[in-house]
């Protein structure tokens, strides 16, 4: 079924680090703008609580720390 494997899906990306997952959103969106979509007839509300395991185990502040760091490279 599909909501199975979506929901397999949701767990491996739950896994990975912060900064991946933005990457892998950026590439569904290009991908879905570059078929000619709309992104404005995607309810993001359906993303609601997927992402609240990801900041439980991070300290926020390390995080933004990290990212700033990262844009002087």
């Amino acid at each position: 079924m599909v909501v199975d494997s979506l929901k397999k899906i949701n767990k491996e990306i739950e896994e990975l680090p912060e900064s991946e997952q933005l990457r892998l959103a950026k590439m569904i969106l290009d991908r879905v703008v570059d078929r000619g979509g709309s992104v404005k007839n995607l309810d993001f509300r359906d993303l609601r609580g997927t992402g609240k395991g990801t900041w439980s185990k991070s300290n926020v502040e390390a995080y933004i720390k990290n990212e700033r760091d990262g844009w002087d490279r």
